[in-house]
């Protein structure tokens, strides 16, 4: 009775997922573009409804379909976006900001109207400014500020109903944390590192703090998981112990 009555609960949250991603979809249909503008004359994020064209006054560029910002869910969750990926981002804009060739140009970050897709993108664009420019939170997400459709909350991983939401300003209050604290800094940040211990096969691990606070998945008793997946085993923590 029990898993009876758990597998029903999880299929009426999987469906009324699945409804409410179709009310979702409907509306996005009558919705407007929006633009923000982030820098004045320089930096612009605009969710869209399709690509705009060749344009000889702005550099568009969008990571909706770009396999290094995909988000992997483990049930409803769909952001925010991890450090590596942030990284990247920051790494990728400044790019772009500092390129000679650009110069005269708007850089614009374009994005899809779905809410998840909005909400990792202005999340994104919102951490560059606290990361590289040095705002704190509440600055950089001014300009998002009143946008509507709201953005929806990220959510926990876990199965069942979210009893949190996590906001974009949020994560951005815990970036500034961190760079205060100085448990990030994105020039001296080792992507290699960070992108080896998140592999699964590797531990699954993340420095919350710096060479004090570790975060690591359960181990597993076999090699691989239900799904054929590599798992790390108790064995390979000492090993990775020993070696830090």
């Amino acid at each position: 009775k029990q898993n009876f009555f758990k597998l029903s609960s999880i299929s009426f949250v999987l469906l009324r997922s699945m409804s409410s991603s179709e009310e979702e979809e409907e509306d996005m249909e009558d919705m407007e573009d929006i633009e923000i503008e982030i820098v004045p004359g320089r930096l612009y994020w605009v969710a869209m409804h399709s690509p705009p064209g060749p344009s000889a006054r702005s550099h568009h560029f969008s990571i909706d379909e770009d396999p290094s910002y995909h988000y992997e869910p483990f049930f409803q969750d769909f952001g925010p976006l991890d450090i590596s990926q942030i990284y990247q981002y920051c790494k990728m804009l400044a790019s772009k900001l500092y390129d000679s060739s650009l110069a005269d140009k708007r850089i614009v970050h374009i994005c899809s109207q779905g809410p998840k897709a909005r909400a990792n993108a202005a999340c994104l664009i919102c951490a560059f400014q606290v990361i590289v420019v040095g705002k704190n939170a509440e600055d950089a997400y001014q300009p998002f500020n009143g946008v509507n459709p709201p953005f929806p909350p990220f959510r926990d991983a876990t199965c069942g109903a979210d009893t949190y939401g996590l906001t974009i300003l949020d994560c951005l209050r815990g970036l500034e944390k961190a760079i205060a604290c100085k448990w990030f800094d994105w020039k001296q940040f080792n992507l290699k590192s960070y992108d080896f211990l998140a592999r699964v096969e590797h531990g699954d691990m993340s420095w919350i703090i710096p060479n004090k606070f570790l975060a690591l998945a359960g181990p597993s008793p076999v090699p691989t998981d239900a799904q054929g997946f590599p798992a790390f085993e108790p064995e390979n923590c000492v090993v990775a112990f020993r070696l830090d």
